[in-house]
């Protein structure tokens, strides 16, 4: 199961941040292009890193070694993002940041998140695209992490969504520069087509 490579390694996973932190500092900036209202909830918290600068209300993961780094930063729950332990309609706003790519069953935890959310909320799905420079070197990679994902492409999470009924609003993204090149922090840009961006957000309403 891809959360137990969250469990087990949950400090290297932090630690990516500090080693990483003008990655780190261009995908908080793109996120924050992004308004969250509450109660506001991210799915696959992690660590909790993009919960904590986004003030999210609330995280769900089931890594615990994960979970009890995130505590100290926001509210915890341990639970499966296909049987999410909330009522119909009520949450006002989601985040999946890089967590579609690691979910065993994305397409039910989709149609769960349809279950729990409010009429007119917001879900923002963030991933690396498959058809980018950064995708195609990940999964070249020999990396803990993403040897055990899936990667989406764009079009891909946008059709997702679509066929549980979210509407696609708009896709930003950030990352313009390559791997093997000197990070720079940068403004984000507003996704299109052919646009290659190593990490893209991807905004719908329900």
């Amino acid at each position: 199961m891809s959360f137990e490579v969250f469990d087990t390694f949950a400090e290297k996973y932090e630690g990516w941040y500090r080693k990483n932190a003008v990655l780190a500092e261009n995908e908080v900036r793109l996120l924050k292009r992004f308004y969250f209202g509450h109660p506001s909830l991210e799915i696959g918290v992690g660590t909790g890193f993009f919960a904590y600068h986004l003030r999210i209300d609330l995280g769900v993961d089931l890594a615990l070694n994960a979970l009890r780094i995130a505590k100290r930063r926001v509210e915890v729950i341990a639970a499966d993002a296909s049987r999410l332990p909330f009522k119909d309609k009520s949450i006002d706003s989601s985040l999946f940041a890089v967590t579609l790519c690691f979910l065993e069953r994305p397409e039910g935890a989709v149609k769960e998140l349809k279950r729990v959310m409010k009429p007119h909320g917001k879900v923002v799905v963030c991933i690396v695209p498959k058809e980018s420079t950064w995708g195609k070197y990940y999964e070249a990679k020999e990396s803990i992490f993403y040897k055990v994902a899936h990667f989406f492409t764009v079009m891909g999470v946008i059709n997702l969504f679509k066929s549980k009924e979210f509407s696609y609003v708009k896709a930003l993204g950030t990352l313009s520069f390559k791997p093997w090149q000197n990070p720079i922090v940068e403004e984000p840009k507003l996704w299109t087509h052919g646009y290659d961006l190593g990490f893209v957000c991807i905004e719908f309403m329900t």
